[in-house]
């Protein structure tokens, strides 16, 4: 770690709104003389134009998929690159009664799982359609169980309290409010069966991809960016219908447009999975060989070798 930039090139991993704070707390020195790439990311298919100012901090913009490049780079007076994230970490070691010991989880049910942050609105993420999914399914009378992981309770209690009751009549559903280290987030998802993600909008999708590298089949939304990785190869993509917002939630504004996940077909997938322990070993085998290729460090890695070169011999 070092106090002050020494390349000839920052990137400035930030929300689009606070871009423009970056010399008030860092010094002109930060910019001057150097080249700006500023990583953003966003959910939805159009970017806001109230955020249109914040371009000027930088001179391109990086983005965690396709998905968001093409908002993005709608709107954009500079040049826009999906570079998505790298995923590769250490695989917990310990068998799974282990693990499940640890987070004080039932040893032998099929667990499914689903973790998010309120802080990142409980309307995108859309747990209420994970656990609609997981009542449709029925499964909870064969031994299944939900597992529910948030974070950042503090300021979201009433997201937290909505919650509770949505979860009211599964009574045998876990819910995890403490905090994680990040390994320990690790450990949880690989002590579950399968994820959960029926979000409405997604810019990336980390847990997904970070369940697919640990070898999990993932029920996820087909719909923005976690299409990008989660196909039905490797996946079990839910079904869909675009839908506008009705109201704000946070910078998702009225108007915009995100996804509505199809919960039964939800519900499906996860009857098919505790019906056929092997169809969840055969997608988990794919997932992992999707990740460990597609958004390996080497391949993120060479994308951004490669256009820091290009940025060079423009320069040069």
């Amino acid at each position: 770690l070092v106090d002050a930039p020494v390349h000839e090139v920052n990137v400035v991993h930030i929300d689009a709104p606070a871009s423009l704070d970056v010399e008030t707390h860092h010094g002109t020195s930060f910019r001057a003389g150097r080249y700006q790439i500023g990583y953003w990311a966003w959910e939805l298919p159009e970017f806001p134009d109230a955020w249109m100012r914040y371009f000027a901090a930088f001179d391109e913009i990086w983005c965690p998929s396709e998905f968001v490049r093409s908002a993005i780079g709608f709107k954009s007076p500079v040049p826009v690159i999906a570079m998505p994230h790298a995923i590769a970490f250490h695989r917990p070691d310990e068998d799974l009664p282990s693990l499940r010991r640890r987070f004080n989880l039932p040893t032998e049910p099929y667990l499914f799982l689903f973790v998010y942050d309120l802080n990142s609105y409980s309307e995108r993420k859309n747990p209420r359609a994970v656990i609609e999914a997981f009542r449709r399914s029925g499964v909870a009378s064969r031994g299944a169980r939900l597992v529910m992981k948030v974070h950042n309770t503090r300021g979201n209690e009433r997201d937290l309290e909505l919650l509770k009751n949505s979860l009211a009549d599964l009574p045998d559903t876990i819910l995890i409010t403490h905090t994680l280290s990040r390994n320990e987030v690790y450990s949880l998802q690989a002590a579950c069966n399968c994820f959960v993600s029926l979000h409405r909008a997604a810019g990336f999708g980390l847990s997904v991809a970070e369940c697919m590298y640990l070898g999990k089949p993932v029920i996820t939304t087909d719909w923005s960016a976690t299409t990008e990785f989660a196909d039905a190869s490797c996946a079990l993509p839910v079904r869909a219908r675009p839908v506008s917002l009705t109201e704000n939630h946070g910078p998702y504004g009225k108007g915009q447009i995100w996804a509505d996940p199809d919960v039964n077909h939800a519900a499906d997938h996860m009857r098919r999975l505790v019906d056929d322990p092997s169809l969840g070993e055969k997608i988990g085998i794919a997932a992992r060989q999707r990740i460990e290729t597609q958004l390996s460090p080497l391949t993120i890695g060479t994308r951004y070798r490669r256009r820091l070169e290009a940025i060079f011999m423009r320069s040069s």
